[in-house]
């Protein structure tokens, strides 16, 4: 499900805020960032340490709330266990063998004009937002999926520069 709006971007250099809009029905929330810095990449909440760990309660109704406030496009995957792809450069991270989303129903709503792609290839595989991007996941985790999971932006340079964060589904 999509939704918009026609909130203008956030002038440069300046905080991008949030839409100010959310998903209906949510009992817990979760903000993360998405930015880097000139040597790095992260994920972190609002005014926190990037890297998380960041935390959701399983059997409720979550909403994840990414904002990309950094300069580059970012992406948003979750899962267990990093796949390497062989590369000119030898072997990159492109991925997880367990997919967080890959069998579990999740609604994503886009509030922001800024792109946002989201790739479906048997769940939501991962989701890319421009700078500014701001988009919600929506989901209700089950039981099952309690435990440690991670999530990681695959985009090129970035996870290895640090934009990996534990995820702890409780």
């Amino acid at each position: 499900m999509f939704a918009g709006c026609t909130q203008e971007p956030a002038a440069e250099g300046t905080p991008i805020p949030a839409s100010g809009r959310e998903p209906k029905n949510l009992v817990e929330r979760l903000t993360i960032n998405m930015a880097e810095t000139d040597s790095s990449f992260y994920f972190a909440e609002p005014g926190g340490s990037p890297g998380g760990p960041f935390q959701l309660s399983s059997g409720k109704i979550v909403g994840i709330h990414f904002i990309n406030v950094g300069d580059d496009e970012h992406e948003f995957v979750a899962g267990r266990g990093v796949k390497y792809v062989p590369s000119a450069s030898g072997e990159v991270p492109d991925g997880y063998n367990e997919a967080l989303f890959e069998s579990l129903p999740a609604d994503v709503f886009v509030y922001k004009p800024q792109k946002v792609e989201v790739a479906t290839e048997g769940g939501i595989g991962e989701l890319e937002a421009e700078a500014g991007g701001d988009f919600w996941v929506r989901t209700t985790f089950p039981d099952s999926m309690k435990g440690t999971w991670e999530m990681g932006c695959f985009k090129p340079g970035h996870y290895e520069g640090g934009m990996k964060a534990t995820l702890v589904i409780a």
